[in-house]
């Protein structure tokens, strides 16, 4: 079974789980004598249903980051934890994005005060530098 059917099945199974404890819920609120049997039978498919997903969960190896609990423990939808994580890494990405800029430019700055205050080191520097990339070049 392929990961997108054993996730499909899963869901498939959940869905039963909450359409199963919904008719259960009715069935308490109008709770009547003659109404037992219907609840039990109910109470009956839960249990049923959470033993599928025992299999189920066996068979699917998926690792969730615990903070998607907290958020589902106060009610928060857990798909808001993928947007929050997407964004902090949007903005991490964009902080180091700067960053990079920013040294790009101090090295072309202290790379052309260099060449100004100290020429001959400074062309010395660049051969050195340019036969490392060419036998790097060549290593690869």
């Amino acid at each position: 079974m392929e990961e997108t059917d054993k996730r499909r099945a899963i869901e498939s199974r959940l869905e039963n789980v909450i359409e199963t404890l919904r008719k259960c819920i009715i069935s308490i609120e109008h709770f009547k004598e003659e109404g037992q049997e219907t609840l039990f039978k109910r109470i009956n498919e839960i249990v049923s249903h959470y033993q599928e997903l025992d299999k189920l969960r066996r068979e699917y190896d998926a690792e969730l980051p615990f903070e998607i609990f907290t958020y589902i423990d106060q009610g928060k939808n857990p798909e808001l934890y993928n947007r929050e994580c997407l964004e902090k890494c949007e903005k991490s990405n964009q902080a180091t994005k700067g960053k990079i800029l920013a040294f790009r430019k101090f090295r072309s700055a202290l790379e052309k005060n260099m060449e100004q205050t100290f020429e001959q080191e400074f062309h010395k520097y660049k051969e050195f530098k340019n036969k490392l990339e060419k036998q790097e070049e060549t290593n690869q």
